[in-house]
Order: structure tokens, then C-alpha cells, then sequence
């Protein structure tokens, strides 16, 4: 499957939007905002498509994405594929193309390209982080 939804024409703007959006006071809540739905959000802003719409309004808590997420797909990275398509090199990312990174302890995690950094959920709002951390990539549009 590759993701079929071209970019919006105005998607920069749109994107720029959705990053200015996030409520930098806001603690990281994985059960309210993961990185997965912020990152799905990013995606809906510039193609107008949800890649992610059966992940929505479902969890709490952290324990429960986790496990939701194991049974379904295994892992962050098979998940991301299932809505996206097929893995790129992330040297391959262009702006606006979705990242996968590892935090913390070997943990997963989604951004989006915005060139020779990616954004990315942090433990208040968005930060940055260069690309050649970055894993992996899927092409948005």
C-alpha cells in the first residue's frame, strides 16, 4: 500500500499551522496527544486525509496504546507502514514526510521532516532534532 493522498496546495501552510498549534505549556500526555496523533494530525493538515482515524479517542493511558498497539501491529514502525506505505531511507525524507526516531530506551517514536531536522513531540510541546537520527521515513504525498 502506498499512501495515495497528494499534498494540499496550500500543505505549508498548513503544516506550519499544525506545529504552531501544540500547546507548548502542555506537559507530554502519551494517553491524550502521542506522537502518533500528533504526527496523523500533521499528515490530515496537509493532504485533508486521516491516516490514522481508528486510533482516535480510544486510550488513557499510555499501558493501554502500548498494548493496542503490540496486539494490532507489533510495533510503531509495521503500524506506521500499514497507514502509510512502504519505508524509505529517512536520507530520503523530504519536508513534510513522517520519521520514525528512537527516544529514551529504545522506544519508538513518529516527527516530520521539515528538511535537515525533523519536529517532534517532546516533553513540552515540539522540538527538533537533527535528521540523521532519524530511522526511518514514509513519503506523505
Amino acid at each position: 500500500m502506498v499512501f495515495a493522498h497528494a499534498r494540499l496546495p496550500d500543505w505549508e501552510a498548513r503544516l506550519t499551522d499544525h506545529v504552531r498549534g501544540v500547546d507548548r505549556d502542555a506537559p507530554f500526555d502519551m494517553g491524550r496527544l502521542s506522537c502518533a496523533l500528533w504526527v496523523a494530525d500533521g499528515v490530515k493538515a496537509m493532504t485533508g486525509h486521516d491516516p490514522a482515524p481508528d486510533w482516535r479517542d480510544l486510550h488513557d493511558t499510555e499501558a493501554e496504546i502500548l498494548r493496542d498497539l503490540r496486539d494490532r501491529h507489533g510495533d510503531l514502525l509495521s503500524a506506521t507502514s500499514a497507514a502509510l506505505g512502504p519505508v524509505i531511507a529517512a536520507e530520503q525524507a523530504r519536508r513534510g514526510d513522517v520519521v520514525l526516531h528512537i527516544v529514551g530506551r529504545n522506544r519508538q517514536a513518529l516527527g516530520i521532516c521539515i528538511g535537515r531536522e525533523f519536529m517532534a513531540l517532546a516533553d513540552r510541546g515540539v522540538g527538533t532534532r537533527p535528521m540523521h537520527t532519524a530511522v526511518c521515513a514514509w513519503r506523505v504525498g
